[in-house]
């Protein structure tokens, strides 16, 4: 998975970007952009449309967070499945109920993974 620019990204209307230190400037940090973007649309597009898909852009670090958070615990969640097994194995209920979880939790992995 590719880096995400550390920090916030900050909104603006639809114009998301954000800052990084350069240098200092009459004894006060300087900042600069470190990227910038806007969400354009059509002449229909409503902006509060433009401004909300903007937000969400702007999100991304923390989802990019959350989600290594996600994918920890998935992968925690498919240990404890894979070491366990239905106690009452001769009905095919419980059987199948932890063939399916194991199932679940792998395919979870692999679309927090992107794959």
């Amino acid at each position: 998975m590719e880096t995400v620019t550390v920090g916030e990204w900050i909104t603006e209307g639809s114009f998301v970007y954000a800052l990084e230190e350069h240098g200092w400037r009459l004894g006060k940090p300087d900042y600069r952009n470190r990227f910038y973007f806007k969400v354009y649309g059509n002449p229909d597009t409503p902006q509060s449309e433009l401004n909300t898909i903007a937000t969400l852009a702007a999100s991304a670090p923390k989802l990019r967070d959350s989600n290594a958070e996600l994918l920890a615990a998935l992968k925690l969640a498919y240990v404890a499945l894979e070491n366990s097994a239905p106690e009452m194995t001769h009905y095919p209920e419980p059987v199948k109920r932890h063939a399916e979880a194991v199932k679940a939790v792998k395919s979870a992995i692999s679309k927090a993974k992107g794959v």
